[in-house]
């Protein structure tokens, strides 16, 4: 028979390797699951980064299609836009400089 001491250091000699593997499995797995982080992480900033990209471009057709809309309604009502308002002014000041002209002054 094996005296009660040699078992116990038996045990606590394989408890000893087994934690030591279980921390050499750890450490490994954390190593590798940084590197799992920081491949994702990239993959992930870089879909953010086209996705801003596609929102950006969304967001600037909808105000091109609303402001198209909008024309198209001011004109539908017969309402001057901004253009025609600008352009009239110009006109007018055109006007205003050949009648100057034509009455000499």
């Amino acid at each position: 028979m094996t005296a009660p001491g040699a078992v116990i250091r038996a045990l606590l000699g394989t408890g000893a390797a087994a934690l030591d593997s279980a921390a050499q499995a750890i450490d490994a797995l954390a190593v590798r699951g940084e590197t799992v982080e920081r491949r994702h992480r990239a993959r992930i900033e870089r879909r953010l980064d086209r996705l801003g990209r596609t929102l950006a471009r969304i967001r600037d057709h909808a105000a091109e299609s609303a402001e198209t809309v909008l024309e198209s309604l001011w004109h539908g009502l017969e309402v001057p836009t901004r253009g025609d308002v600008e352009a009239l002014e110009r006109r007018i000041e055109a006007l205003a400089r050949e009648i100057d002209r034509l009455a000499g002054r």
